[in-house]
């Protein structure tokens, strides 16, 4: 996480600092309807943007730099990077006189309004939080949002509905669409009654490899059991186990020997759903086994009344 700008509205000081070091600041405000940085609410230790010219109204030197702000008396600024100015991006190396400093907001550090009404951010946008990843391990119940260069986002909430999304078509649509390198993988879908879940399944974008074998459902094994972190009884599967049996259904994580919270903990998960096919399979396997064994019956029992009616003969005789 960077370090936080602070800015403050109508914040101008003066400055008879020589040389290139800290900047030594005026007890009061430049001119009458200006504020120093104490009076702007600037806290001490903050990190601010500031423009130091030698003249308000014609200025031959003058410096754009991020500094380090220390109440006292004097108060102080220590440059910490020079963004630009009459010496490059060297810091300017003053001669006697009075310089003025006020606060502002510079170019590299404000984000882009674009003519199609967009918002670019060159760096981590974030709402309502001081980290890039809200809510994630390590960082407990911190909450609010996060957009990351590079595509992460990040969403943390405390409230009972931390995500509402609504589709404003009354016949419902498309809430949510999933693509990789450009190629549509799965949809969030509504309509004005239910949510469906999908996944790409189109027979064009797949090559046949035989059968599922019914008989590997048998070798799941369900389970009872307590998650650790809170107690809370449950039922269901391993996903190391299931992937001895059915990789398919399981994302593998880590080795399995680094603890939870690891550096190296990384979680094993799996897809319920991708067991479908196999209880398809297997009841498929079990209707045709019932359907056989139906037939079966049904010539025994053909076979019973032929022989019954055949003893029934016998006895007349």
């Amino acid at each position: 996480m960077g370090t936080p700008l602070r800015t403050g509205n109508r914040v101008l000081v003066t400055t008879t600092t020589t040389g290139t070091g800290t900047y030594q600041l005026s007890g009061s405000a430049a001119a009458a309807t200006f504020r120093t940085l104490v009076e702007a609410g600037i806290a001490s230790g903050s990190r601010v943007m500031i423009e130091v010219v030698d003249s308000l109204t014609a200025p031959t030197m003058y410096e754009e730099a991020e500094g380090v702000y220390t109440a006292g008396s004097p108060a102080t600024i220590t440059r910490a990077q020079i963004k630009g100015g009459s010496n490059g991006t060297s810091a300017v190396n003053w001669p006697a006189g009075t310089r003025f400093i006020y606060l502002t907001v510079h170019a590299d550090r404000t984000p882009i309004f674009e003519t199609d009404g967009s918002l670019a951010v060159a760096g981590v946008m974030r709402v309502g939080t001081t980290q890039d990843a809200p809510g994630s391990q390590g960082v407990g119940d911190q909450t609010g949002a996060s957009m990351i260069p590079g595509g992460s986002g990040f969403f943390s909430s405390k409230t009972a509905a931390p995500l509402n999304v609504n589709v404003a078509l009354t016949a419902g649509g498309n809430a949510a669409l999933f693509t990789s390198y450009g190629a549509l993988v799965g949809t969030i879908t509504t309509t004005a009654t239910a949510t469906s879940y999908n996944t790409t399944s189109d027979r064009r974008l797949k090559d046949e490899d035989g059968d599922v074998d019914p008989a590997l459902l048998l070798q799941l094994r369900p389970r009872r059991f307590r998650w650790k972190s809170n107690g809370e009884r449950a039922t269901g599967f391993f996903a190391q186990e299931v992937y001895a049996v059915f990789p398919e259904a399981v994302t593998p994580g880590d080795s399995d020997v680094d603890g939870q919270g690891g550096p190296q903990f990384r979680m094993w998960a799996m897809d319920r759903g991708a067991l479908m096919p196999l209880v398809v399979a297997t009841i498929q396997a079990q209707a045709k086994t019932i359907q056989d064994q139906g037939k079966a019956i049904l010539e025994l029992q053909a076979s019973l009344t032929a022989l019954t009616k055949r003893v029934a003969s016998i006895k007349i005789l």
